[in-house]
């Protein structure tokens, strides 16, 4: 797993991701780009257990920034290590 709340250069997301890499091959399984401008997503991701008991762990993305509601509220998300589903958010 890596993360980088500034952006992405690369995709111009420009706001943060979040990057979830095989222990084996360490290939790239799934990116998860910011999902608005300003919402520094990738700030802290951790693991979160097997949330939906599916035999795989699953992992948690903090996104600070995020002004769903009021200002500046903050959120979390939590997305399926499985298929990269979100499973649960804070919204």
């Amino acid at each position: 797993m890596a993360s980088a709340e500034n952006g992405d250069p690369v995709n111009n997301y420009g706001t943060g991701y979040a990057r979830l890499y095989s222990g084996k091959t360490r290939k790239l399984l799934y990116n998860f780009p910011a999902p608005q401008e300003g919402d520094h997503f990738g700030v802290c991701v951790n693991s979160a257990g097997d949330v939906d008991a599916d035999g795989h762990a699953d992992f948690i993305g903090g996104d600070p920034g995020d002004m769903t509601g009021s200002p500046k509220r903050g959120s979390f998300r939590c997305y399926s290590g499985k298929d990269g589903k979100q499973l649960l958010s804070s919204l």
